[in-house]
């Protein structure tokens, strides 16, 4: 079995042309701001989840309504608020549509490879510990969709595993697209504190 191809991207408009690609992944490896994992620590126990149904012109403010008012005091948090916005658009516009659902997840609770029940799904873990997936050669697809298996049987090589890290953004393809869907799954717990946006069609 051939390895699925991934769509490299560096920039938010790089992105259009995926969803219709055989890609099943699309991945843009990134740096975290410096300081930015320090200011999400100092609010962590004020953040609550998010989840609205936005446009790119409606992120701001109903970010700056959810999140504390001591995030705000950082310019970091305006860095990271635009960059959620250039997200937001650039999913839109590959989708061809006008909103999508938008989430910020405090907790991982997918423990078991899978692949989603959906078109498109982008991640970007702005806080600790990324998304964990499978190239199409390292998984026991029989497995991966047979009930009550274990990771140990889906993983067919453990060492290659691959993991995005903090602000690296991973858009996945899953089983509604037209290309082979992506497995995954969220890291080990017990990392600390973990901040990550979900962009989703809202059907």
């Amino acid at each position: 079995m051939q390895t699925q191809s991934i769509w490299p991207f560096t920039k938010p408009q790089d992105l259009l042309g995926f969803c219709k690609s055989s890609c099943s992944a699309a991945l843009w490896p990134r740096q975290s701001p410096p300081g930015f994992a320090a200011l999400v620590d100092s609010v962590a126990s004020q953040l609550t989840p998010f989840r609205q149904t936005l446009s790119s012109l409606q992120v701001r403010q109903a970010l700056a309504m959810a999140l504390p008012a001591a995030f705000w005091q950082s310019p970091l948090a305006f860095e990271w608020v635009d960059d959620v916005t250039r997200l937001v658009d650039a999913f839109c516009r590959d989708l061809g549509v006008r909103q999508c659902r938008v989430q910020l997840d405090l907790d991982r609770p997918c423990v078991r490879f899978h692949a989603d029940n959906v078109n498109l799904r982008l991640v970007c873990t702005y806080r600790g510990q990324g998304t964990l997936w499978l190239e199409e050669d390292n998984i026991d697809l029989r497995a991966a969709e047979a009930k009550g298996t274990s990771n140990e049987e889906i993983v067919l090589r453990s060492q290659d595993v691959r993991q995005t890290g903090e602000w690296d953004v991973l858009v996945m393809k899953g089983k509604q697209s037209n290309a082979t869907p992506l497995y995954h799954k969220s890291p080990p717990g017990g990392g600390g504190t973990s901040l990550v946006l979900k962009l989703d069609l809202d059907i």
